[in-house]
């Protein structure tokens, strides 16, 4: 599993308020795709009325989209909108499954009740390679291709921020930065030293497979 994690403390406020946030690269470039989660100190966020659903489509030989954050609980649905056959699996702890060829959407969603980040991979096509990432927090959002991320109705308190992106260069949970923001602030401004680029398209070449990418993606 692939983490990096940023703990901030934000302040109490008198009402409930946004939390603004932009990623970059080391060079100052943003970079899309990072979920940034806030984990409440004070209070436990209130339950899920109705379960949540979720949508990770395969277009083009693609997963779409590439990273797809969701609540603990979430039921996902796996569209093929491919005029191909299509077969989704992970070998990830969170939820390990596999969906054999077909083509259109399978009739069962399934449920992500775990934690942690999920690794996709097509069976049939070895190049294809998504991520779900299950938060256990209702307060999340993904950078978009601005790198920016907008977390809206926060209530008062204190809070744990987290930061992940599956091609940040560091594999485990880090420290990087304590200090007490207000959540009524300026965005914060969050650099992360990324790795190449994912391989996210149809190659020129022959390609490991998804459980060997799945390995390495671990170390």
């Amino acid at each position: 599993m692939v983490w990096l994690a940023q703990p901030l403390i934000l302040m109490p406020c008198l009402a409930a308020g946004a939390f603004e946030a932009r990623i970059t690269d080391a060079e100052g470039a943003p970079v899309a795709d990072a979920v940034l989660s806030l984990h409440a100190l004070d209070f436990t966020p209130p339950a899920v009325a109705d379960t949540p659903r979720a949508s990770m489509d395969q277009r083009n030989r693609r997963f779409d989209p590439y990273v797809l954050p969701v609540r603990l609980g979430t039921l996902v649905k796996f569209p093929n909108s491919d005029d191909i056959r299509h077969s989704v699996y992970s070998f990830s702890a969170p939820k390990r499954f596999k969906l054999p060829l077909y083509k259109d959407t399978p009739s069962a969603p399934i449920i992500f009740d775990q934690p942690g980040v999920v690794v996709l991979g097509c069976n049939i096509h070895d190049w294809m390679l998504g991520y779900i990432y299950v938060a256990d927090t209702p307060y999340f959002g993904k950078a978009d291709a601005q790198g920016k991320v907008d977390i809206e109705g926060l209530p008062a308190g204190r809070y744990e921020v987290t930061l992940w992106h599956p091609q940040a260069r560091s594999r485990t949970p880090q420290v990087m930065e304590t200090a007490p923001v207000d959540v009524s602030a300026l965005a914060r401004v969050y650099s992360l030293e990324m790795r190449s680029a994912p391989q996210n398209s149809q190659p020129t070449s022959s390609v490991p497979s998804v459980e060997d990418k799945f390995k390495r993606w671990r170390q």
